[in-house]
């Protein structure tokens, strides 16, 4: 929708292939558009994010952070692993591309957006959960 409106869009996600895709669809429509393979856990990753937009359109006008990942289970059932994974991409991913956006934006003035979904303030079912040991 911002592509049609006449934004140039730059998408990041891990996902290679459907970047890709967005990003055809987006050019079939005579929008402009670029993908940058990214992981928003990792804050020089993040940065690439913010150069390679600034190469190719010459400013940030609006930053969109948007990225979660969920683990359902107990969460003595629940590696630390995946725990912290969720953490890192949920939390850490929002603060790594406010991080990257902000110096830009402060420039040229600007958008920041942080999204943000229905689990973020509402329990899930076997979402990370403690069990109740208490009888």
């Amino acid at each position: 929708m911002a592509a049609a409106q006449g934004a140039s869009v730059v998408l990041a996600a891990r996902n290679r292939l459907d970047l890709n895709t967005a990003v055809a669809e987006i050019r079939r429509r005579g929008g402009r558009a670029i993908a940058i393979p990214g992981d928003v856990a990792d804050p020089v990753q993040v940065e690439s994010i913010a150069t390679a937009a600034i190469r190719e359109f010459g400013r940030i006008d609006t930053w969109i952070n948007c990225a979660a990942a969920a683990v359902y289970g107990r969460v003595t059932e629940v590696s630390l692993e995946d725990q912290r994974r969720q953490f890192d991409v949920t939390y850490w991913g929002q603060v790594h591309g406010c991080r990257a956006a902000v110096s830009h934006l402060r420039i040229n003035g600007g958008a920041l957006i942080s999204v943000g979904s229905c689990v973020s303030d509402r329990a899930i079912p076997r979402s990370v959960r403690l069990r109740n040991t208490a009888r």
